[in-house]
């Protein structure tokens, strides 16, 4: 840093080095894995919230470094995020015994990663198909990102019978993150987010099964005792997530749609529900 003759302040970036966000996501993301509440609350919600990073980096300086540096300017934050995140979201879902505390950890990180990849969701950026996790030709989600929501699926699945906490609240933001994905695409290109249809189908019947009063295995709403049910949070969750599923493309079942088909019950179901977030799904 140096003062010129007419009083302003210069910097050499020689000196200080040149911005990268590669080297700033580097540098966060092993941070994870601390035990620290603290520390991994700020991470998530820095990492969550692609946008934090416009405060650190100036768009031109930015893309003049990426140039140098030989990445292609078009190769976003998102992209860069998901790929340092990658050795993370294959050990958060490892299979394989282990004791209560390493378990816990583990459940932790899940968790931190599905609320990151909720908050991007939202924010549209994994849902951009020039920096996000689609693929720019066919409008699908990425091989990357596929096999991620495919994988958590069946982690889910393999431990739908537990009632611990944690769990319960990566069902929550395992949902939110899909609903948030699916919204944020344009309506005429969801059709394209899932090349197969049984995953929809799959992910449907999973969220189903946290829904409550919504479980498609349920009988009409009728048979509770309160018409003004307020329904639960990681209730809600799962609806909405059941709900952007469902419309992002072919029916998936036919046999839902039959005139007793489970689909027109279940909708039923939702419209007869007082709660006031059913009703504006």
């Amino acid at each position: 840093m140096a003062t010129t003759p007419d009083g302003t302040v210069s910097y050499d970036n020689k000196a200080i080095g040149t911005p990268s966000v590669g080297v700033l996501l580097k540098q966060l993301v092993p941070l994870m894995r601390l035990e620290s509440i603290e520390i991994t609350e700020s991470l998530l919600l820095s990492e969550g919230d692609y946008r934090c990073y416009s405060h650190f980096f100036d768009e031109e300086i930015l893309i003049s470094a990426l140039e140098k540096s030989g990445i292609e300017p078009m190769l976003s934050v998102a992209q860069e995020l998901v790929e340092e995140l990658h050795p993370l979201m294959k050990e958060a879902l490892e299979r394989r015994p282990e004791n209560k505390k390493r378990r816990e950890r583990r459940d932790l990180l899940r968790l931190q990663l599905l609320r990151i990849f909720e908050l991007l969701a939202d924010a549209a950026v994994i849902s951009d198909s020039t920096n996000g996790a689609l693929e720019r030709d066919t409008l699908a989600l990425g091989a990357l990102f596929l096999e991620y929501v495919d994988l958590t699926r069946m982690l889910l699945e393999a431990e739908n019978d537990k009632e611990v906490e944690i769990l319960k609240d990566i069902r929550a933001h395992f949902s939110a993150m899909v609903a948030n994905l699916i919204q944020c695409v344009p309506v005429h290109h969801r059709r394209f987010l899932f090349p197969q249809q049984s995953l929809r189908h799959h992910l449907f019947i999973l969220f189903s099964q946290w829904a409550g009063p919504f479980s498609i295995m349920f009988t009409p709403l009728d048979r509770y005792s309160d018409r003004n049910h307020q329904i639960t949070r990681y209730q809600y969750c799962a609806l909405k997530a059941m709900s952007a599923v469902l419309c992002c493309g072919p029916v998936f079942d036919n046999v839902g749609l039959s005139p007793d088909g489970y689909l027109y019950k279940w909708l039923d179901n939702i419209l007869a529900c007082q709660d006031l977030r059913a009703q504006t799904l």
